[in-house]
């Protein structure tokens, strides 16, 4: 079995964390974790940071430094490649085409399923043709706004002066798609419940198009949702839920 799983999700839904968890579980003689952020962050999940993995782990940047004898044996071989949604290259595209009958070599694949518009990665139905439907484990979190435990979409943080964040909130589809491009059959009443009045601004996501300076208006309860989000309350409800799952 040359593909083993690819875990497919949101933010914070613990894709990566999955992913090395199956690869420490693991019995193989070489292991290698494909990531290009890992050594800049100093962890490859949020829950396993670099200087707690075993020494016989090897972490590369990109697929094209992996040894090219991979696949000649007889040593079995383990590779997680993270930030799938993010790669195009051939070299990618050739590991995952001599991996699918490999005798030696086994895949995992973690990444996100949704960009910045709400909508899948280019690479996204070739990459999940590779495997069936028990090999991709898809892995959500709570929404941010509503009490859906299908969020799957993120979207940034603002600060009131516009500062972007490298922080994030997760919607569910529905929410998304009030905040970032319905307008509610009522100005006064917000952009995303649809019910409370709208007090709040928040500036949309979008940063390549002409929609870079318009903003959702939103109710308070659902403006300091999204911006809470990611606290130490929020962190142990999404743990829980993904654990219950």
């Amino acid at each position: 079995m040359a593909y083993i799983k690819y875990y497919l999700g949101s933010m914070y839904a613990g894709k990566s964390s999955s992913a090395v968890d199956l690869l420490l579980a693991g019995v193989y003689d070489q292991k290698f974790i494909v990531t290009p952020t890992s050594k800049v962050r100093g962890f490859v999940s949020r829950l396993h940071a670099i200087n707690t993995l075993p020494k016989n782990i090897q972490i590369l940047e990109k697929s094209a430094d992996l040894p090219a004898n991979i696949f000649e044996g007889p040593w079995r071989t383990l590779v997680f490649i993270d930030e799938v949604q993010f790669i195009d290259d051939q070299h990618f595209w050739h590991l995952l085409a001599r991996a699918k009958n490999a005798t030696y070599v086994d895949i995992i694949l973690a990444g996100l399923n949704y960009d910045q518009y709400g909508h899948n990665f280019s690479n996204h139905t070739q990459l999940e043709n590779l495997f069936t439907n028990t090999q991709i484990h898809r892995l959500y979190v709570p929404c941010a706004t509503c009490s859906s435990a299908h969020g799957e979409i993120s979207i940034r943080k603002w600060k009131s002066n516009d500062r972007i964040l490298d922080e994030y909130a997760v919607l569910c589809k529905t929410c998304f798609d009030s905040f970032f491009y319905k307008k509610p059959a009522d100005p006064n009443f917000c952009g995303i419940c649809q019910s409370a009045v709208a007090k709040q601004r928040l500036r949309k996501w979008k940063h390549d198009a002409a929609i870079i300076d318009q903003y959702a208006t939103i109710c308070t309860h659902c403006y300091h949702s999204i911006h809470n989000y990611g606290d130490t309350e929020t962190k142990c409800n999404i743990n829980y839920l993904i654990h219950r799952a």
